[in-house]
């Protein structure tokens, strides 16, 4: 069967995405050193780590609502349905679990997103709204009032920060599956999952 390259992810959603990894690598590296230490530096190093912390908060922010927006009035790429998770989205998980774990030697077509990769990218954006809400309640900054309420929900403070601390895991977990998912696929089927993240391109069957 002869196969063709199709333009799947427009420049804005590419742009996203590297941006969106980015920010989330530097968050992990700087909220790993501001939760224990370990380089040496004292004062200063965790002062330029929590700038760096920060920074890469506001552009992971900004990086969702742009995503939310692409997906719901992009003209070329309108994906919010494909994303949510609808039961006609989830009822496609089982068979594609089979092909992930070897049980199977393929699975059906679902377009741009798989229903785990769907489901994937939706988790991950509740996790990124929790970490903005727990983490806007924990530092004392310009938007700490409108997150006040956070802490006595949480049940303080410190309930607060495990809270945050434990959706980082979550968000490293979930993107280990994410690379596990598209490594795969890219391996298996050959169709530029990879390359496509850069180019915009990829290869279908025809």
């Amino acid at each position: 069967m002869a196969s063709k390259r199709v333009y799947q992810w427009t420049a804005a959603v590419r742009i996203e995405h590297w941006w969106h990894a980015a920010s989330m690598f530097v968050l992990v590296l700087t909220g790993l050193y501001i939760h224990s230490p370990f380089m040496k530096g004292g004062t200063d190093t965790m002062a330029w780590m929590r700038f760096f912390h920060f920074v890469s908060m506001y552009i992971l922010i900004f990086g969702l609502i742009w995503r939310v927006y692409i997906a719901v009035n992009s003209k070329t790429a309108p994906d919010i349905m494909e994303l949510l998770p609808l039961p006609k989205n989830l009822k496609g998980i089982p068979d594609v679990l089979g092909y992930y774990f070897f049980l199977k030697p393929s699975h059906k077509n679902y377009g741009r997103y798989n229903p785990m990769q769907a489901l994937t990218y939706f988790v991950m954006g509740l996790v990124i709204l929790v970490m903005t809400a727990t983490g806007f309640a924990l530092y004392e900054g310009w938007l700490h009032p409108l997150f006040a309420w956070v802490n006595p929900v949480m049940g303080g403070k410190e309930y607060t920060r495990v809270v945050h601390y434990l959706c980082m895991w979550v968000l490293i977990c979930l993107s280990l599956v994410h690379i596990y998912i598209v490594t795969r696929q890219n391996i298996l089927e050959r169709d530029r999952t990879l390359m496509s993240m850069v180019d915009g391109y990829r290869e279908t069957l025809d």
